[in-house]
């Protein structure tokens, strides 16, 4: 099976448009509460701490899990390829 690379970044994209498009699932737990990003698997994690911090990085309570993000980038390949295969082959059609 060749890899469509226009797929390919069709579905990066939509992977991380998700993070700004889906509402997230807040987590409050003992620790810091949290709210968790991304679909199908949520890979983006926001920690939302009460301290003030002189810090200068703009990404200081966030956590990016790659390799769940290469799985949704996968799972959302794998969909949108099948998809476009059944177009194709005249299944999806009326």
């Amino acid at each position: 099976m060749k890899i469509n690379k226009v797929v390919l970044q069709f579905s990066g994209w939509i992977a991380l448009f998700a993070v700004l498009l889906l509402p997230a699932k807040i987590i409050l737990t003992n620790g810091a509460p949290r709210s968790t990003y991304g679909f199908p698997f949520r890979f983006f994690t926001l920690y939302h701490n009460n301290r003030l911090s002189n810090s200068k990085w703009f990404l200081e309570n966030v956590t990016i899990d790659v390799f769940l993000l290469l799985i949704n980038i996968l799972v959302i390949y794998i969909f949108v390829a099948t998809i476009l295969y059944l177009k194709n082959k005249g299944i999806g059609s009326v």
